[in-house]
């Protein structure tokens, strides 16, 4: 059990423990990274969904000055309005919170790094359907 649990990761292990509970939770998609980095169909909406986007959205920052909210204990709300044009923003809370993704685009974020990955990409490109991409 424990295996599958690392394979999964803890949170979708707890809505999984909930569900079996007879709790009502939210509906939700689990990838493993396994199967997000093998899999070509996952690969190509990843591809899809970065196209979309606004602003490049990755796993792994290269170098250069951001804004970690996994550092802060503030309110991430109110950190969210220290984000200024140009700034990279990072933080696994980017994977969580769609109106997070939303809010740094529209304060002009030059990118966000979380991981996982995929959840912050769609919020992204969700957004820039909505509001449309620039060319």
């Amino acid at each position: 059990m424990i295996q599958r649990k690392r394979l999964i990761g803890g949170k979708a292990w707890s809505i999984a423990e909930m569900s079996a509970l007879g709790l009502n939770v939210p509906p939700a998609c689990v990838t493993t990274t396994r199967a997000r980095d093998e899999d070509a169909h996952l690969r190509r909406f990843a591809s899809w969904a970065g196209e979309l986007s606004r602003i490049p959205i990755m796993a792994v920052h290269a170098g250069g000055e951001a804004l970690d909210f996994d550092d802060r204990s503030e309110n991430v709300r109110s950190l969210a309005q220290i984000i200024r044009p140009g700034n990279i923003v990072k933080g696994r809370i980017f994977s969580n919170d769609d109106s997070l993704v939303r809010i740094a685009i529209k304060r002009g974020a030059a990118s966000i790094v979380t991981s996982p990955v995929l959840a912050a990409l769609l919020a992204a490109a969700h957004a820039a359907q909505e509001t449309g991409k620039p060319e």
